[in-house]
């Protein structure tokens, strides 16, 4: 069972159109590991680097809809996940991103979904192409992964 700490604020029930996702920002020794995404022109940021997780179904709460994601994006059965943030990229989109430590060889990750994984750091990707996740919370994700370690 996934452990979650709950510093998430609550939510009214999910508002029809909009589009709610959970994602896993996860680290190993400084470092974390990003999805490169598949090139198809009908998913969000198409050859892109960004955060394991996803759209959430319906009915479900951003911390099933997350759990559900890594298994199916890379098998993995996170053991804890820590609230970090809530974004609202627009008025369409609430993003939901959790912290989450490998607690599992990355040789023992399957890639499900995306074109690749890597695990970097910070400064190694700075010159990628980044989901804007990823890109406009770079300075939280290292001070808290800093901290956490």
């Amino acid at each position: 069972m996934t452990h979650f700490a709950h510093d998430r604020p609550s939510d009214p029930a999910p508002v029809r159109g909009k589009e709610v996702a959970a994602k896993a920002i996860i680290h190993w020794q400084r470092r974390i590991l990003l999805q490169y995404r598949d090139c198809d022109p009908h998913i969000y940021h198409p050859g892109y680097w960004g955060f394991f997780g996803g759209l959430l179904e319906e009915r479900e709460s951003p911390e099933q809809g997350l759990v559900r994601e890594l298994e199916e994006e890379l098998g993995w059965r996170v053991p804890r996940c820590d609230y970090l943030l809530t974004w609202r990229p627009d008025e369409q989109v609430i993003i939901y991103l959790y912290l989450a430590e490998l607690d599992v060889p990355l040789s023992a990750l399957r890639l499900g979904e995306g074109a690749g994984m890597a695990l970097v750091s910070t400064a190694e990707i700075q010159t990628w192409k980044l989901a804007p996740e990823v890109h406009l919370h770079l300075e939280e994700i290292d001070r808290r992964i800093g901290v956490m370690i």
